[in-house]
Order: C-alpha cells, then sequence, then structure tokens
C-alpha cells in the first residue's frame, strides 16, 4: 500500500512484487534483492524520495494483487489493452525476446510456430504471461497449435515440468534463458532453439488503486 502523508512533503512507501527471475531479479544469500529491475527500480525510488518494500512472490499472483492495489508495483510487464484500467505503465524497461529452450530429448530443430503444430510434442505456457499477438492469434484459431500446450500456473517452475517428462520446453526471455542454461543444473540437458519471438516493450508497472498520478508523473520524469 503506498502510504502518503500529506503537508510534511509527500513522503511514501512502496511494496514491490518481485520473483527470482535473473538477472532482471533474484536475491542473494543475505535475502537482499538485486539485479537490473532492481537497480532501476533502487534508482527510481530514491530519486523521488520514496522508500521500498520487496515482497516476494509469483508473477501470476502479483498480477492479480496489483489490479487489487494490495501490492503496488511490478516489473516485467507487457502494455496489453486488458492492463489499461488498472495499470499506470513507467518505461519501456527494455525490448523483450522471447525464445524456445527444448529438452535435448527433441531432435527436431523448430525454426516456426507450425514446426510446433506439426511435432508430437506439448509445451508449457505460464498462466497470466504475454507470448506476443501471433501467438494468442494461434493459441485462439488454430486448434493443431493450441493443443500442443498446457498452462500452468506460476507456482509451479515449468523446467520441473520438462524434468518430470511432462512437456519438452517452453518460452521466456532470451536473457533468463541464457542465465540458467549457464548457471543451473536443472537445465544442463535444455537447448534453445532459433524460434524467437519479438514481445515489444517491456514496462514498470504500478496499480492504478494505491500510487497517485502525482508520483507517476515524478516517477516518469526521472525515468
Amino acid at each position: 500500500m503506498l502510504i502518503l502523508i500529506p503537508e510534511i512533503g509527500l513522503s511514501c512507501e512502496f511494496k514491490i512484487g518481485v520473483r527470482e527471475y535473473p538477472p532482471y531479479t533474484y536475491q542473494n544469500a543475505d535475502k537482499s534483492w538485486a539485479g537490473i529491475d532492481i537497480d532501476m527500480f533502487n534508482y527510481l525510488v530514491d530519486e523521488i524520495g520514496c522508500d521500498k518494500k520487496y515482497i516476494r512472490i509469483n508473477f501470476g499472483q502479483a498480477l492479480k494483487l496489483l489490479k487489487d492495489g494490495k501490492i503496488d508495483a511490478l516489473a516485467q510487464m507487457s502494455k496489453i489493452e486488458q492492463r489499461l484500467n488498472t495499470v499506470h505503465f513507467v518505461g519501456p524497461t527494455r525490448s523483450e525476446t522471447l525464445t524456445l529452450i527444448v529438452s535435448k530429448k527433441v531432435p527436431e530443430t523448430i525454426n516456426h510456430f507450425s514446426d510446433i503444430a506439426n511435432h508430437p510434442y506439448i509445451f508449457a505456457k505460464r498462466e497470466g504471461t504475454f507470448i506476443g499477438h501471433e501467438f494468442n492469434k494461434l493459441m485462439q484459431s488454430n486448434i493443431h497449435f493450441s493443443s500442443k500446450f498446457i498452462e500452468t500456473n506460476t507456482e509451479t517452475p515449468r523446467i520441473n515440468l520438462v524434468l518430470k517428462g511432462r512437456v519438452v520446453g517452453f518460452f521466456d526471455d532470451i536473457k533468463f534463458n541464457q542465465y540458467m542454461l549457464k548457471n543451473s543444473p536443472q537445465y544442463q540437458n535444455m537447448k534453445m532453439h532459433p524460434l524467437k519471438i519479438d514481445n515489444g516493450l517491456i514496462y514498470f508497472g504500478f496499480s492504478k488503486k494505491t500510487v497517485s498520478q502525482y508520483h507517476i508523473e515524478k516517477l516518469r520524469n526521472v525515468f
């Protein structure tokens, strides 16, 4: 909840939802949060004279809490029509590219969406995530394509589903995939395929229920 103290010179504290998502957000051994997005949040909030509190929460739940005003801010958000009435967008912070990461047990190379539709493999799609307009259109109009995906809640790491043999892969941010391939033993039998999605610009999102237009303008001015 954003706390305002009027007449003394607007003070505030942002409750910011974060998750383990290196190199953008990750928790150190001392429980402090670090990463590219944390650095930007720290800069923005400090520049406008506010405090911040990081709250660990999965992305799907965080989207609901942001909409309801139970947290104030969230990183890694696409500016899509369904969110415009409930979220202020500050940024963009970057342009996002998604890549398909797949078990090495899959011998074929996946270059296009049509390859997904034509091959006998199942992939995971995380609830609440945006994977581009073309992907969404195919999910709605092409049964051969949509039948190749199972939707997972954000509390279940998709890599666990790969390791259990339920799916063979999933889409995620290219830098996240690169980081995990280099640093996580769980990803040692995974590889990235040529299929990439330009997912557009990514923003910080702030709840319209708790963050005033005054603070949004200050944030945008220092961004």
